[in-house]
């Protein structure tokens, strides 16, 4: 099985720990966001990563990515509630961390801070990050602070909505913005529960390396 990206996509970073907590042996083939090769259109015609190769299946995007991994291969743990009203709960904060989240998280702010100055070795404009941290965030914080559990997880066990959320939030720690724990008590503290898993722990160990490069 080939996985093609780079470990600090949050979209790769998902699919990344859903293969190791369904114990599913595989090969990371790095692919840069932004440096394509020419004949990447022929595993995604969009252009974008993840994509993951079983065999002769190839399936582009994350979501579609763990729904595959998730009913082919989870017999032992289940990344999604087999519940259909809880699959569609799991769905739900999944699309909203990889589409809300990620806007609010990704270009205006990891782009910025850790992709423009530590690999573009470009000036973060930070006029726009602190836009987004005054008036961008602060709504989503807030939906989130209302809707996930005080203790333990969304659906009590670790699955495929902590593992989208860790997955925005640890970029944006990379990007040096932490949640005020005052503000947003509930949020701060389930996100610190997400990134105590040894999963999330190894995949900070290998973003720590690339990052430090």
């Amino acid at each position: 099985m080939l996985l093609y990206g780079v470990p600090l996509s949050p979209f790769v970073r998902k699919v990344i720990v859903s293969l190791k907590l369904l114990k599913i042996n595989y090969e990371l083939k790095p692919v840069i966001p932004f440096e394509l090769p020419k004949d990447f259109d022929r595993l995604n015609p969009l252009r974008k990563i993840p994509v993951l190769v079983d065999g002769d299946l190839t399936i582009p995007d994350s979501t579609i990515i763990c729904l595959y991994l998730n009913d082919q291969y989870g017999q032992q743990y289940e990344l999604y509630p087999a519940d259909p009203k809880l699959k569609a709960q799991a769905l739900w904060f999944e699309e909203y961390a990889d589409s809300r989240v990620m806007e609010v998280l990704g270009p205006p702010l990891f782009l910025e801070r850790v992709v423009k100055q530590r690999f573009k070795k470009q000036p973060a404009d930070e006029q726009k990050v602190e836009k987004t941290i005054n008036q961008d965030i602060p709504p989503v914080l807030d939906y989130l602070e209302s809707h996930v559990p005080v203790s333990d997880y969304v659906f009590d066990t670790f699955g495929i909505v902590e593992i989208s959320l860790g997955s925005q939030f640890l970029n944006a720690r990379y990007a040096n913005y932490e949640i005020d724990p005052l503000r947003w008590p509930i949020l701060a503290a389930y996100l610190e529960r997400i990134w105590q898993e040894p999963l999330f722990k190894e995949c900070m160990q290998v973003d720590e390396k690339l990052l430090s490069s």
